[in-house]
């Protein structure tokens, strides 16, 4: 999605944790980057879209939209958003 918009990033998340500036979760906005605690600290990634949900890209659905604010996501968001400029 970014590469398409001309902003290219690395692939790894461990690297996009720290391809823009930290904001604080309650200045997160849509095209953020917001990361989940899965096998180890920030270990999965998303882009926000609003209203409580990001796209990702899931063995389970494929790249699909997810609520972060109910059910797994919310159990493991950690409240790391990067917004890339």
């Amino acid at each position: 999605a970014y590469k398409q918009a001309g902003v290219n990033l690395p692939a790894s998340t461990d690297a996009l944790k720290n391809a823009g500036r930290q904001v604080s979760d309650s200045q997160k906005q849509p095209g953020d980057l917001v990361f989940f605690n899965t096998y180890k600290t920030d270990g999965h990634v998303g882009i926000y879209v609003g209203g409580g949900k990001f796209i990702g890209s899931q063995s389970s659905t494929g790249v699909a939209i997810a609520n972060m604010d109910s059910g797994y996501w919310a159990g493991v968001y950690n409240g790391r958003v990067v917004r890339v400029n």
